[in-house]
């Protein structure tokens, strides 16, 4: 009967691993098994935290997150330096009698009604770092050795599952790079804190437009470029950005745009955050404002009105002919600086100059 309690447990340990939506149902099987109040994994990369895990742990964890106790808990900073490949538990580390003092049990866990709990910690090729938690309530008691011995058993199918799940997501999204060479578009896909995973094989002619750092973290070789870059990467706001990538002569080459990656609740094994798609640029007319949109992800009002310096109009021949105050129009040629990265109209006919002979050949 236990092996096929054991048997079942594995089954639905590899659904998992394969189906990302799955991972909350096994974990709310595992707690009713372990007689857990709930179960959780916590993957960690770069500093970011994702998890998944019962319905009855949300509530909680969010407060743990938000309230800021994980840089404040002893039994985490016990977890990362225990070099055990197996289920560690409170009474590993401290006498029960000591658990009541320390702040994060007396102020978090304890008027929750938990505080027992048990976990492992799983590191990654990718130096991501997975753990798998189980509580109890004080009512509970103390993780007992059976159960504990029954979990170190189901650790490496959980590690296994857990690294099959990271590799099925990137897979995804290597695909959908093999997708975009397919129709002669280069693209990339980076995942937290800027790290290259892949580049699809249309981009790997244009690589030098990049610089790989240590941690394979990307930046752009056009420095003006790569500040915005960076500084979009940082925000995190989920907005789709263009930049213009200019050669050491100062002549636009191309146009990078960084598209987010929309995540579930249940991607917490995948990294990918950005792709980045290249529209390299050859000949055509850089006065139309249709082209500008494309080139700097202008609006259309901004696309006039840097077409209409491109032309040579002044500031106050573009308001009236576009129907807006001369300042409503400057507001707009401030944005236009911002996305282009000039700082003067001078440099802007300059730069658009330049661009008057290029199309985009991929977009």
């Amino acid at each position: 009967m236990i092996d096929l309690v054991f048997d079942d447990l594995i089954g639905r340990i590899y659904e998992a691993g394969a189906v990302p939506e799955l991972w909350s149902a096994l974990f709310e099987h595992l707690r009713a098994v372990l007689n857990a109040e709930f179960g959780l994994l916590v993957t960690v990369r770069q500093g970011e935290q994702a998890w998944v895990g019962c319905a009855r742990a949300r509530a909680i964890m969010t407060d743990y997150f938000e309230q800021g106790w994980t840089e404040q808990d002893p039994r985490r900073t016990a977890l990362l330096r225990s070099k055990r490949a197996g289920f560690v538990h409170e009474l590993d580390f401290w006498p029960a009698e000591i658990l009541g003092t320390l702040p994060v049990y007396r102020d978090f866990y304890h008027p929750r009604g938990i505080g027992w709990a048990t976990a492992t910690m799983i590191e990654s090729p990718d130096s991501a770092v997975t753990i798998f938690h189980f509580e109890r309530t004080r009512a509970q008691g103390p993780w007992d050795r059976p159960t504990l011995d029954l979990l170190d058993r189901l650790r490496p199918h959980l590690a296994r599952a857990a690294l099959l799940a990271g590799r099925a997501g990137e897979g995804r999204h290597r695909a959908s790079l093999d997708t975009f060479a397919a129709s002669g578009i280069a693209a990339a896909l980076l995942g937290s804190g800027g790290r290259l995973i892949a580049l699809n094989d249309a981009f790997r002619p244009h690589r030098a437009l990049l610089q790989i750092g240590p941690g394979d973290r990307v930046a752009l070789a056009d420095r003006s470029a790569n500040a915005l870059f960076l500084a979009t990467l940082g925000a995190g706001d989920g907005e789709p950005r263009s930049i213009p990538l200019r050669d050491a002569h100062g002549k636009p080459v191309a146009v990078l745009h960084l598209l987010p990656v929309r995540r579930s609740a249940h991607d917490v094994f995948d990294d990918a955050r950005t792709i980045l798609v290249l529209s390299v640029l050859d000949a055509r007319a850089g006065g139309d404002p249709t082209l500008l949109k494309g080139l700097y992800d202008l609006t259309p009002t901004e696309a006039v009105i840097a077409a209409g310096i491109h032309g040579g109009a002044t500031l106050e021949e573009i308001s009236q002919a576009a129907g807006m105050s001369r300042e409503t129009a400057r507001s707009h040629l401030k944005r236009v600086f911002h996305k282009t990265g000039v700082s003067r109209q001078a440099e802007l006919v300059a730069l658009l100059a330049s661009a008057s002979t290029l199309k985009i050949r991929s977009s």
